[in-house]
């Protein structure tokens, strides 16, 4: 059975990272999307820790560019 996909902007820290923390608890694969790559890569790394492998990763987004944000829909 394949877990349901969320997109979390800013997961890397407070609110964004307890809703990534929560999804992923409650079994969807969370995708972490933020500037901050080593910072997004810490909380993958914790989100995995209490909800196991493949239950997060991370794709870079700057939202003040247009550019980057098509990348990342291409991506997804």
């Amino acid at each position: 059975m394949q877990r349901p996909v969320a997109l979390v902007t800013g997961g890397n820290s407070g609110i964004g990272f307890e809703c990534a923390r929560s999804l992923a608890r409650e079994g969807w694969q969370v995708v972490i999307a933020s500037r901050g790559l080593d910072a997004s890569a810490a909380a993958v790394r914790r989100i995995e820790g209490e909800s196991g492998a493949g239950a997060a990763s991370a794709l870079p987004l700057d939202l003040g560019s247009r550019a980057a944000v098509r990348q990342l829909a291409k991506e997804l």
